[in-house]
């Protein structure tokens, strides 16, 4: 690379200044898209699509979703990391690819500073659901039930290292039982195969687990969170059934390609939080199970850091890890 003189690069940098704010003030001058690393209809995808319906409102330009499910979200994480830092493209991400990953694989097509906050969006609780023909009405049963068998019930994930799968890991963890796992490639695949009765539970996060209670396709036993969710009163949580302490969530944020101009960031996350405190967007995440968090940069920074610690130890005490 060519040297670059004291007052050359004074100058570029003087340059760089005085002319971002022009920058953000003509920004958005094309479309904006949202990489989701999960199938259409995931916890991560269907946020994003909520936000992606309300913000041209804001931007004055469409917002369009690509989805690129594949390792663990991963797939969706490197390409955002690796796309041009003009603002125009961001990725809606859960905690297990933007707490967990790092934990899991020996390597990432992606440095995690290459990627920086926006916003803190939604936590989803998950729920512990199992086939109607398994013989448990509550999780201490469920719990007896696996520890006469030891192995013999399967249950079902998203796929290796995601939420689902390590809350059935702290779960057993926490239980002292030991249950068999049957990796799917996305969560809908893997709350069918208890739908199904192909394995016999699964943590399903609440939003997609509802419907199916309603329509009596699989029974509840409990809920992730320490306080019962509002839609579902009559269901205890995991914390309250014998295992104190048991939490688990699916949180999702927004986050840009390192180097994004901070006037972009700063417009994006204000316009993004501004359609996260709306009402009518509360309401419609409620309804569905969501728990509107609606944080800044900072309050992402801090998450990200309090799930990598957690997730992390347990990830090391139940020694898994995944091929790079």
């Amino acid at each position: 690379m060519p040297d670059i003189s004291r007052r050359t690069f004074g100058a570029l940098a003087v340059a760089a200044i005085t002319t971002t704010p022009a920058m953000a003030q003509t920004y958005p001058a094309r479309p904006i898209r949202i990489l989701v690393g999960f199938a259409p209809g995931g916890t991560a995808d269907v946020v994003a699509r909520v936000i992606a319906t309300r913000l041209p409102d804001l931007l004055g330009q469409q917002v369009f979703i690509e989805n690129k499910a594949g390792a663990g979200g991963t797939l969706a994480h490197a390409a955002a990391a690796q796309s041009p830092a003009d603002g125009y493209t961001y990725t809606l991400a859960t905690n297990s690819t933007f707490a967990i990953a790092q934990h899991l694989y020996k390597s990432l097509p992606y440095e995690e500073r290459a990627l920086v906050p926006v916003v803190l969006a939604t936590s989803s609780a998950m729920a512990l659901c199992v086939h109607p023909d398994v013989p448990a009405r509550n999780i201490a049963e469920l719990i007896a039930l696996a520890k006469d068998k030891p192995g013999g019930l399967n249950f079902s994930s998203a796929g290796l290292g995601a939420t689902s799968h390590l809350a059935t890991e702290l779960f057993m963890s926490m239980a002292g039982v030991r249950l068999s796992h049957v990796p799917y490639r996305a969560g809908s695949q893997a709350v069918q195969a208890v739908v199904q009765g192909d394995v016999q539970l699964a943590f399903v996060d609440v939003h997609a687990a509802k419907s199916l209670l309603e329509g009596g396709r699989i029974r509840m036993l409990g809920v992730t969170s320490l306080k019962r969710y509002a839609g579902l009163p009559e269901v205890p949580t995991v914390n309250e059934s014998g295992l104190p302490g048991f939490e688990m969530a699916t949180t999702t944020g927004l986050f840009a390609p390192a180097g994004v101009s901070a006037d972009i960031l700063a417009r994006m996350e204000k316009d993004v939080l501004t359609v996260m405190r709306r009402a009518d967007v509360q309401d419609q995440l409620r309804a569905v199970g969501f728990e509107v968090l609606a944080g800044g940069h900072t309050e992402l920074e801090a998450h990200v850091r309090s799930e990598s610690a957690r997730w992390g130890q347990v990830i090391r005490d139940r020694g898994i890890q995944l091929a790079p």
